[in-house]
């Protein structure tokens, strides 16, 4: 009985030794409550219903009396009509309101929104029509799926050169390597190039059960996209845990470390419910974040039928992310502390 207890001091003992761990553990699970309040000051997410309606000069007298009623999150947009239909499908939006060929306003929703849409025509008029659209009913799966593709590239890259760069340095391999005439360059990108192997195999293995389990959308065009866009994911997260690698050297805390940050990551990331559901500064941080950039293209790829040219903005932003903390982590690279 001695024993045991002495054995179990020791644990207690090993993690409190350490200012660090302490923090990690007592500590962290109060930093996300605060979090959660935080994100989620007016409730859950999905309590408040999301109206989208196409940005035309005439829909003042609709805004006017929609804002009258705080539940509802109003998105006056200028997207197409297909990519509003993408977002009902994606049950990112509740109701749509458009400009039909005729001129006339109308209202288009998924069959388990009729009254939310019937509750919408005795606010705006007799006049207005209702369109019941159908949608897929793994329509909110199918929203979390570009999420679940960039949790994956977002935990990898994280690992791959964050927790196994620290380990490397500990266990004296990187000061072996420096004995050789291999540059820090060649080997960092090794890392990475092994890395995305894995990642590949991965992210067409979860492709192929959403595509075969629930009928994900996928065509040659949209893979392309979605192989050069987690590509280009893999290289940022990357990079951001090559980063991490140089300014941590403990190999416990790097460990805390990326089991701590993908979980806000994810919340301010868009991954599980609309950005425009965060309050603003948080929708703000969130939007510049490499993780939210690879999820709206993603998502705009596959589900709202746009090009890959079409999201060249949130390519452009996860290549200058990754290059950025890439050309810092050469800078402050060292074989060993």
């Amino acid at each position: 009985m001695s024993t045991l207890f002495i054995l179990a001091r020791q644990r207690v003992v090993d993690v409190l030794r350490s200012p660090t761990s302490t923090v990690f553990f007592l500590a962290l699970p109060i930093l996300f409550l605060f979090l959660f309040a935080l994100t989620f000051p007016r409730g859950h997410p999905f309590e408040r219903k999301s109206i989208d309606i196409i940005d035309v000069s005439d829909s003042s007298d609709l805004l006017d009396k929609l804002k009258a009623f705080p539940e509802l999150h109003i998105d006056r947009t200028a997207l197409s009509k297909a990519t509003l239909l993408g977002r009902l499908s994606l049950r990112s939006s509740n109701a749509a309101i458009i400009k039909n060929d005729l001129g006339k306003w109308e209202i288009l929703v998924g069959p388990n929104e009729r009254l939310l849409a019937l509750g919408l025509q005795n606010l705006l008029g007799a006049n207005v029509a209702i369109t019941i659209v159908d949608i897929p009913r793994w329509g909110y799966v199918y929203f979390l799926f570009p999420g679940l593709l960039t949790f994956s590239v977002l935990f990898a890259g994280l690992y791959a050169m964050g927790y196994t760069m620290v380990r490397y340095r500990e266990n004296l391999f990187l000061k072996k390597l420096k004995t050789t005439p291999l540059s820090p360059i060649t080997f960092v990108l090794a890392q990475v190039l092994g890395r995305s192997a894995l990642v590949a195999m991965q992210v067409a293995l979860l492709i192929a059960v959403a595509v075969l389990g629930f009928q994900l959308p996928v065509t040659l065009e949209s893979l392309l996209s979605l192989a050069i866009l987690s590509a280009l994911g893999m290289f940022a997260f990357s990079s951001a845990g090559f980063l991490l690698a140089c300014l941590i050297h403990d190999e416990s805390l790097m460990g805390n470390i990326i089991s701590a940050v993908p979980l806000p990551i994810a919340l301010l990331s868009g991954m599980f419910f609309p950005l425009d559901a965060l309050p603003v500064p948080l929708a703000i941080l969130g939007a510049a974040l490499p993780s939210t950039m690879m999820v709206d293209a993603v998502r705009a790829t596959l589900f709202y039928g746009a090009p890959l040219t079409a999201v060249w903005r949130e390519a452009l932003g996860m290549m200058m992310w990754g290059i950025g903390m890439f050309g810092g982590s050469l800078f402050l690279f060292r074989w060993r502390e």
